[in-house]
């Protein structure tokens, strides 16, 4: 399954300082023991551009979901972005970090940040029967000409997506994929696949985030104001798995 081409980890590069590190296998990953004995649950956790899986540790991800959800294992997976140049990610995800232990695990949520997102929801339409939920903060969602198009369209329940095997090509056809999976939560019949959604005001990501936060249950989104930043992250990533895990959809 094809997730980021050239172009799109081009425009991905120009906006940070990267140094692509080799796509290994199996995938390397972090693993946290739940702070309860009763496990029943899993969170998987997906980077963005230039971070790795420590990182979540460091930001204080990790005590959170020990806070939250005791009885969730955690993972954090060095998804890094050889493993989208590759088209691999998905594969490799799977095959290495999540289905040997999937069997474990009454309930799997899987978390990505930026880049991680595009990973997230691309894991979830994959293998829906695995996921419970996506956490998706300030989630990539492809080129400016795509997200014109919904926007111009009136949003994700106006617009009507063109058939994926009309796209050529394959950059393309990946994020109208994404997009199309999108819409499905604007009808009356949407994914078993939780989704919920958070993201800064004042993220460059924020117009794009919007057209799906408007189609989506108001206590699935969280937003506050600020960047593309952890400092952002953080605490909305705290409401969502508080919400996800406890509050039931409106």
């Amino acid at each position: 399954m094809k997730v980021l081409s050239a172009s799109t980890i081009l425009v991905l590069l120009l906006t940070s300082c990267y140094l692509i590190r080799p796509a290994k296998v199996p995938m390397p990953a972090v693993y946290h023991a739940a702070a309860d004995v009763n496990v029943d649950g899993l969170i998987v956790f997906l980077p963005g551009i230039g971070d790795g899986p420590e990182r979540f540790d460091q930001k204080g991800m990790i005590d959170i979901v020990r806070r939250i959800a005791p009885t969730y294992d955690i993972v954090a997976a060095d998804a890094h972005l050889a493993y989208y140049q590759n088209q691999s990610v998905i594969d490799r995800l799977h095959e290495d970090v999540i289905e040997p232990v999937a069997h474990r695990y009454q309930h799997i949520w899987v978390v990505g940040i930026s880049m991680g997102g595009v990973g997230a929801a691309s894991y979830a339409i994959e293998h829906p029967k695995i996921v419970e939920g996506v956490i998706l903060l300030a989630p990539f969602l492809g080129r400016d000409e795509l997200i014109s198009e919904v926007a111009d369209a009136g949003g994700l329940r106006q617009w009507t997506p063109p058939e994926l095997a009309d796209i050529d090509d394959s950059e393309q056809r990946q994020f109208y994929r994404l997009w199309r999976w999108y819409k499905t939560y604007a009808t009356s019949d949407p994914p078993a696949t939780i989704l919920m959604l958070g993201f800064g005001t004042n993220d460059r990501l924020s117009d794009a985030n919007q057209l799906i936060a408007d189609v989506m249950p108001v206590n699935r989104v969280v937003t506050m104001p600020g960047g593309h930043k952890w400092t952002v992250w953080v605490p909305i990533f705290e409401s969502l798995l508080q919400r996800a895990l406890y509050v039931p959809a409106e």
